[in-house]
């Protein structure tokens, strides 16, 4: 499973480090507007927008970990384009 996870933050590092202990699991590609995904690994591709990665060929599966207000949009754009979806919650406010 190839997981592209939008937002970086204590969360976002969080599930990263989760799923780098399980086979068969790997993070992909990562999305967050504050600049935090530079220091990753070089195989993992990074975008300025959760918009972006979804868009991404190399995703099977988008996490995301931002901010409430912005949940909805983000699942929605990812179901849309027939990707799994993990949303932390709340789902909405």
């Amino acid at each position: 499973m190839r997981i592209g996870l939008i937002g970086y933050g204590g969360f976002g590092r969080f599930l990263h480090a989760s799923w780098d202990a399980l086979a068969g699991v790997a993070v992909t590609a990562v999305a967050d507007s504050a600049g935090r995904p530079d220091a990753l690994a070089p195989h993992i591709a990074t975008f300025e927008s959760g918009e972006a990665l979804i868009e991404s060929a190399d995703v099977d599966l988008v996490a995301i970990a931002t901010p409430p207000s912005t949940h909805a949009p983000l699942a929605l754009a990812a179901l849309a384009r027939g990707r799994h979806v993990l949303v932390e919650k709340p789902v909405a406010l």
